[in-house]
């Protein structure tokens, strides 16, 4: 059978990775790269793993390309600290890195938000490409980053279970967090952005993900959901114009 090793970069993830790592243990290795976490990621880690890595951070894409190269096996199934590997999920990825079929797979993963299964808005099914060869992929863009793979891919069926916001406050904190990266890239690739991407993208969004894909099915949390998804259009380009409104300020 093809071995696997499974990729994890952290920075203070002492809430979640001991359960991250529970559900991959059956893994042939498992890589950490962590960012000097300064709570107790590092030593839970050890528990489960000694291919623990230190490395600033730059990016994302950077961070699991260096993780990547690290690892021995063909086959790399990258995933994050805040996210759980089901059984079901495992046996369907054993058999698929044994038949060798494709170069890379798209699990389609399972949003929990503040407790709750989210369902509808455009969340599930999301898919993303975590399986992969070693040799076939590359992950690129420093936010929202993905995996490029040069050969056939195709779709799993069971889903990779995503923990990712425990508390609203949480939410914010990571939503204020990525649209500074974005706006900060988006800046350095020179663009800019109007009044429509500030005023109209954010309704647009708001009513496609809370009407048109059914949030509202998802009750208090699918509208939070909408109106967050909303405020990070807004958030993103309002940085972005305060980028550019500074820059010929200082001109």
């Amino acid at each position: 059978m093809s071995k696997l090793s499974v990729v994890i970069i952290t920075k203070n993830e002492e809430r979640n990775i001991a359960d991250c790592l529970a559900t991959v243990e059956w893994a042939d290795e498992i890589i950490i790269v962590d960012s000097f976490s300064t709570d107790r990621t590092v030593e839970i880690a050890k528990k489960y793993t000694d291919k623990i890595f230190q490395r600033q951070f730059t990016n994302y894409s950077d961070q699991k390309n260096f993780g990547a190269a690290q690892a021995s096996n063909p086959w790399i199934l990258s995933i994050d600290a805040d996210e759980r590997v089901s059984s079901e999920l495992k046996e369907e990825i054993c058999q698929v890195i044994t038949k060798g079929s494709s170069d890379g797979y798209l699990i389609p993963c399972l949003d929990y938000m503040f407790g709750k299964k989210i369902k509808y808005g455009g969340w599930y099914p999301q898919y993303h490409l975590r399986l992969y060869k070693k040799d076939k992929g590359k992950w690129v863009r420093a936010v929202h980053e993905f995996v490029t793979v040069d050969g056939k891919i195709e779709y799993l069926k069971n889903p990779l279970l995503h923990f990712s916001h425990l508390t609203i406050s949480n939410f914010i904190q990571k939503l204020d967090r990525y649209t500074s990266m974005e706006a900060e890239n988006l800046f350095l690739q020179q663009k800019k952005t109007n009044i429509f991407n500030i005023i109209f993208l954010p309704l647009i969004v708001f009513i496609y993900k809370y009407l048109f894909c059914l949030g509202f099915l998802d009750g208090v949390h699918g509208l939070f959901l909408a109106v967050s998804l909303a405020y990070y259009h807004f958030a993103k380009h309002t940085k972005l114009w305060e980028l550019w409104f500074k820059n010929h300020a200082n001109k």
